[in-house]
């Protein structure tokens, strides 16, 4: 989401929502702001581990709840076993 600059919590409800003193309108422009200033068109190469086949399977939920999931390429395996290309 950094990577993308996409705001965290764009997409769930806030408690302060529905406070009468803090008009809709203007959550529905931070909204608006904060998707106009999201980078779209940028190619990411993000590479999940973990050696836990359970923290793998909730880490590829939590992408596709956040709508990220095809950015990050997941993978099951240790850290110490982690390489770089460069």
């Amino acid at each position: 989401m950094i990577g993308t600059n996409r705001a965290p919590g764009l997409e769930r409800k806030f408690a302060s929502e529905s406070w009468p003193n803090f008009p809709a309108q203007l959550w529905s422009k931070a909204r608006e702001e904060a998707r106009d200033l999201i980078k779209r068109d940028i190619d990411l190469e993000i590479i999940g581990t973990d050696i836990d086949h359970d923290g793998i399977r909730a880490a590829r939920h939590h992408s596709q709840q956040a709508g990220i999931a095809n950015q990050i390429h997941f993978q099951q395996q240790d850290f110490s076993e982690l390489a770089s290309r460069k």
